[in-house]
């Protein structure tokens, strides 16, 4: 009888050799490993289930948006559902690799369109971006663009969807992906202190019913059986062998949605007796506490912490990931560069000067452009440990034209997001507000940092476009009444009748944060400041003090972006400044002031933005009226804030070649400060 597989006589005798089959083409193997999901049906069940699965490894993402600046994620949702959705129609893989692309760029596109305020614009910046980063390459430059990395991650993400589900139906694997998802929402449970619960009990569900589903072409596979359920469909299933007689379901039995109704009641059962349990062992386990970080879980990071620390300990760092998020700005600057940093950490190291234009301000004068503070000083650099945010209105200011206040238009060259509010001072607010996209009227709100005294956007999102801070100056008659008396804590905590609005007396609390020192502060920094304060006369007011360490440190010590470098391992940064290396740029004069006034209880901390830039081009026959100055990247700068019972925060300006601030307002700098600087790019 004719061989079903060779076509040849059954008999032995012949003496005729069979015809050499054609050896099958590889998409015939992957339709014949597809044997058991020929039927759409069977695919659809089983890629909505592990479609659940995959979706649980991504919500958690929804929690974690400061660490993973991702604050999106319906768009990678989406993503994952089309390039499941592709492999369900099992296409040839040229269709396949055009359709993921294609899915690929739009969740991109997607992704971006707040920033750039339409799909249009968002398909021109992809197309910059993608060219830039293309020449950054060719040059060694792998500082790629945000687009860049979005598109990786989701093409990576569409990658492990589309392997994850070929191994579901070529090797029944149901069971492992279900057993990996529960492991890694539980490290997040221990690691980070989640809300995963709900997470683990759905994919629970979803991962139990999935590999009941995929034991039928497991069995199929590992016992030859070609068809299990051949005999509920009538024998229209598929041809069932004689091998598989007797074997298949029970004919009459019925399928829906490719199994027998009995394996979907067994599937649903198993999971709910597991679910069951395991709600059970939850609920004892957690005896009503909240999430939190396990104990173990937190003396790991504190140790993986420590250890980067010594690893990185005396070297500045070359980039911060602020800075890579603006680098296209030019406003981060880069590795090595001019231009206005987050990452205050670790401070120090040469730099090369960026004279990118980042936008333009309109005033009556030239002033500085503060944007944000930082309060700890940790011996390398620093830091902020607390913040108070207050969402505030725009509101047109009643004394715009009062003496005492600044008004100041500022306009980005290229409107992107992430930035502050840069200001006239800490005692400013916004007045008017105009963004690039302004959906629901978020042009009308800003946050307020009391602690820092930084101004944001009302939204994560929110591309600036325009904006005007007011700013009122502190009075010079408070500030010069001030004496050494000023800096006890008597009385912190009570409000100052002599205080303006904005600017009450500081709490005991606030005093010690803004005279903090760090443990092992070399204590010849304190005698130093003695010594600058016994040789200006020792003079009993607080501004002629703080006075006398920012002229000492403009008349003593060299500025310069390339002869300096970071400090040597363990060394105190101000310290290394003052005493070995003595030259270096705005970083080092701000951070030596500040620590130099805190060793004598005078609170002081650290500001940095950016210094007044110069008049544009259009502006110079503006014959008193409101001019134009254009602000570049070279003009970042940092600078010290020292308070004042009953006048605030006043600005002094330690570093050479920059007009010292008067009456709160940083003129225009002088010759010298053609040299550019940075503040802590």
């Amino acid at each position: 009888m004719p061989n079903p597989r060779t076509g040849s006589q059954g008999g032995g005798g012949s003496g005729l050799t069979p015809p050499a089959a054609n050896p099958p083409s590889k998409r015939q193997e992957e339709r014949e490993g597809l044997h058991f999901f020929r039927h759409a049906s069977r695919r659809l069940i089983t890629s909505l289930l592990l479609y659940g699965l995959i979706v649980e490894w991504l919500l958690p993402l929804e929690q974690l948006k400061s660490y993973t600046e991702l604050y999106q994620i319906s768009p990678l949702l989406f993503a994952v559902g089309l390039y499941l959705a592709v492999g369900l129609f099992v296409p040839p893989t040229w269709a396949a690799l055009a359709l993921n692309g294609l899915v690929t760029v739009g969740a991109v596109l997607v992704l971006f369109e707040p920033h750039y305020g339409s799909i249009g614009g968002s398909v021109s910046g992809f197309v910059r971006a993608v060219r830039s980063d293309a020449l950054h390459v060719l040059r060694a430059d792998f500082m790629l663009s945000g687009e860049l990395r979005t598109l990786l991650l989701i093409g990576g993400l569409g990658m492990m969807a589309i392997a994850v589900q070929s191994l579901m139906w070529l090797r029944q694997w149901g069971l492992g992906l279900t057993a990996l998802t529960a492991v890694y929402l539980l490290l997040l449970y221990g690691f980070l202190g989640l809300d995963v619960f709900p997470g683990l009990l759905r994919a629970c569900a979803e991962g139990l019913v999935l590999s009941a589903l995929v034991t039928v072409p497991r069995i199929e596979r590992l016992a030859g059986v070609p068809d299990v359920f051949a005999g509920a469909a009538g024998g229209s299933g598929g041809g069932l062998g004689a091998a598989g007689k007797g074997r298949g379901a029970k004919p009459g039995q019925g399928l829906l949605a490719g199994w027998t109704i009995g394996w979907w009641s067994g599937a649903a059962w198993l999971a709910v007796l597991i679910m069951a349990a395991s709600i059970g062992a939850a609920w004892s386990w957690s005896s009503g506490t909240t999430a939190k970080q396990a104990p173990w879980a937190a003396d790991a990071v504190r140790w993986s912490e420590a250890r980067l620390d010594e690893a990185e300990d005396g070297h500045a760092p070359e980039s911060t990931a602020a800075a890579e998020a603006m680098a296209e700005t030019g406003l981060g600057g880069g590795a090595g560069r001019t231009g206005y940093g987050f990452d205050d950490t670790r401070l120090g190291g040469p730099l090369s000067s960026d004279d990118t234009v980042l936008f333009t301000v309109t005033a009556a004068e030239a002033g500085y452009l503060r944007g944000d503070s930082k309060a700890a000083y940790t011996g390398k650099g620093w830091e902020q440990d607390g913040h108070d945010w207050q969402k505030l209105n725009v509101a047109e200011a009643d004394d715009d034209g009062a003496s005492g206040v600044i008004v100041q238009t500022v306009t980005p060259a290229k409107p992107t997001v992430g930035y502050p509010l840069f200001t006239g001072g800490a005692d400013s607010a916004v007045t008017a507000l105009k963004l690039q996209l302004a959906p629901k009227g978020a042009a009308g709100k800003y946050w307020r940092d009391a602690d820092t005294g930084a101004l944001y956007p009302g939204g994560d999102e929110d591309r600036v476009a325009q904006y005007t801070i007011v700013t009122k100056l502190p009075n010079e008659v408070d500030v010069r009444s001030v004496g050494t008396e000023g800096s006890g804590s008597e009385g912190a905590g009570a409000a100052d009748a002599s205080a303006p609005d904005g600017a009450p007396s500081l709490t005991a609390e606030a005093e010690r944060a803004y005279t903090q020192l760090p443990d092992g502060l070399p204590a010849r920094i304190g005698g130093l400041a003695g010594q600058i304060i016994k040789d200006a006369g020792n003079p009993s007011g607080r501004y002629e003090q703080a006075q006398a360490i920012a002229d000492y440190l403009r008349a003593n010590y060299t500025y310069t972006l390339t002869d300096t470098e970071a400090p040597e391992a363990g060394a105190d940064f101000v310290d290394d400044f003052l005493f070995r290396q003595k030259e270096g740029y705005c970083v080092h004069f701000a951070s030596a002031m500040a620590v130099l006034l805190r060793t004598q209880g005078i609170p002081a901390r650290y500001v940095k933005g950016f210094a007044p830039g110069e008049p544009a081009a259009e502006a110079a026959e503006g014959g008193g009226a409101a001019g134009r100055y254009a602000v570049r990247a070279s003009d970042a700068h940092a600078w010290v804030e020292v308070w004042f019972p009953g006048a605030g925060w006043v600005p002094f300006e330690p570093t050479p070649g920059f007009a010292p601030p008067e009456d709160g307002a940083a003129g225009e700098a002088d010759a010298a400060s053609s040299a550019p600087d940075a503040a802590a790019s």
